[in-house]
Formats: structure tokens, sequence, C-alpha cells
């Protein structure tokens, strides 16, 4: 019911409309690659893939674009969706999904359609969503994945924690465990680096990173080490933490799960 008020406020205000959390996840997902594919499982109504969508730049020289593909299993959400993505002149960039987002991710490998980045942005949940990604090299098969680039796709995955002093690292747990595999293999880092980073998150508001800040960022991110921030504090013994990491290799040549429906 508050789709429309989200869709009139969020997005009709400015040809950039990221509150700091969704400019944080645009730096996050920048690459160098001539076009950027971003799959969005969980989309809602658009709060990352129409700002995401709407950053290509009107030069058709720029050196890079974006190209998303959001998918709600909500008809009322996918509703709006399509709405958002016409009132902001998106089109071109953004593709609608109505369906389940293991499907949607199935349909894509399918499609042979290259994705760089996931995002999975319902937290009561997405983390159960990973198993997709289980022998995603497996179901592509040798032909269709050695046309993909050599890097696996990167995933940002929210989730609540009730883990208030390691909430990064009990969300990086589950995810290990939904995908199979040792937390190690997710390049996650329990150091002073990474918990002070989760701090930083907490606490800062609008604050722009002075330089030395935004070099380490740039190392951990070149190094494909997981990392993670709190969102917001959901309750005193509660918090929303999106975690992003690389899909490890061993999980992508592991043997098709069954999955859930």
């Amino acid at each position: 019911e508050h789709a429309r008020l989200i869709q009139k406020i969020l997005f009709q205000k400015s040809s950039n409309p990221m509150d700091s959390n969704k400019k944080r996840k645009a730096d996050e997902i920048s690459h160098t690659k001539p076009t950027l594919v971003i799959a969005d499982m969980m989309a809602g109504v658009g709060p990352f893939a129409v700002p995401l969508a709407m950053s290509n730049s009107k030069d058709s020289s720029a050196e890079q674009q974006v190209i998303v593909y959001a998918n709600d299993l909500n008809p009322e959400s996918y509703r709006y969706l399509e709405i958002n993505r016409k009132q902001n002149h998106c089109e071109k960039y953004l593709h609608c999904f109505n369906q389940d987002g293991r499907q949607f991710i199935l349909d894509l490998l399918e499609k042979n359609i290259e994705f760089d980045e996931v995002i999975m942005n319902l937290p009561q949940s997405a983390t159960s969503f990973l198993d997709v990604f289980i022998g995603l090299q497996t179901r592509l098969g040798p032909d269709k994945y050695a046309m993909w680039s050599n890097r696996l796709p990167r995933i940002h995955v929210y989730a609540f924690s009730t883990d208030i002093d390691n909430s990064l690292m009990d969300v990086a747990m589950r995810s290990a465990s939904i995908l199979r595999c040792d937390v190690k293999l997710l390049n996650y880092r329990h150091d002073e680096r990474i918990k002070n980073k989760c701090k930083q998150s907490k606490n800062e508001s609008h604050h722009p990173r002075n330089s030395k800040e935004g070099e380490e960022e740039e190392d951990i991110e070149e190094k494909d080490v997981c990392k993670g921030y709190i969102v917001r504090d959901v309750s005193p013994k509660k918090v929303m933490v999106c975690l992003s990491f690389r899909l490890p290799r061993e999980v992508a040549q592991r043997d098709l799960p069954v999955l859930e429906s």
C-alpha cells in the first residue's frame, strides 16, 4: 500500500535520488568493464534498480553502461517497478521480471546473461536463496561458462542479525552454511580492519571519507575480500547487515543441489 508513496517521493525528486545507503551500494558495485550487468533478485519497487539504471550517462561515448535485470515476486511491487522504470526514462537499461528469485537467476543463466553483481535485498530470508548459486559453472556447462569473464559474480546479501557484537561474522557463517562451504572461501577476514569498518559504517552519516580510507577500501575490493556494514538498527538487539563477497569458484564447480521450491 506504500508503493505509490515510494514511487512519488523516492524517484521523482531528482535525477540522482539516492540516500546514503543507495549511494554506498552504487559505489560498491563500480567496475571498469564497458558494460556492468546487475541482477537484483528482490528488487521491490526499485530502490536500487532504478537509480542504478538512471546512472547511465546520456553521453553515448561514456566509458561504462549499467544494465539492470530486476525481479520481484510480489505483483504489486512489480507493477510499480514498471511504473518507476517508465517515469524515470530508464527502459533501455532496466529489464523487469515478476517471478521467484531462484527461477529468475536460473532464467538469466539459461539465456546466458552474464551478470557481474547480484543484489539480494530481502533481509528476512535472502540468505536462504544463496543455494541457487551452487553449481553455477556446472549448470552453465563448459561452453557457456567459457563465454563468461574469468571472475564470478559478486553477491550483496542483506540479512538480519541478533548477534550485535559479531553481526558480520554471523551473516558470513550463515551464508557459507547455505553455500555449503567453509567461511574462509568467502575470504572473510575477522580482524580489526573489518570490525573497524563495521563500526564506522554504523556511526557515519553523510560525511565523505578521506583519501586514506578510500584507498583501503579499494585495496580490500581488489583482493575480493568479503566485507560488509551495518545498514541500520532494527531494534536494541537486532541489526540489518549487508554482506558482499565474490561467489567462490569451489562453490560454482560443485554438483547441482536440489533447490527449494
